[in-house]
């Protein structure tokens, strides 16, 4: 394979990763908050 090929392949796999783990971490953001809001409003969950 070109090393132009092979560098834009990595290039476009460091840029998944990282959003995939933004994503992960907004998830678990969104996960708190959802936890605090009915936490809030109902005691028995």
């Amino acid at each position: 394979m070109d090393p132009v090929t092979i560098a834009a392949v990595a290039l476009v796999a460091v840029v998944i990763l990282v959003l995939v783990y933004l994503s992960v971490r907004i998830v678990n953001e969104y996960d708190r908050l959802v936890v605090f809001r009915f936490g809030r409003t109902n005691d028995g969950l």
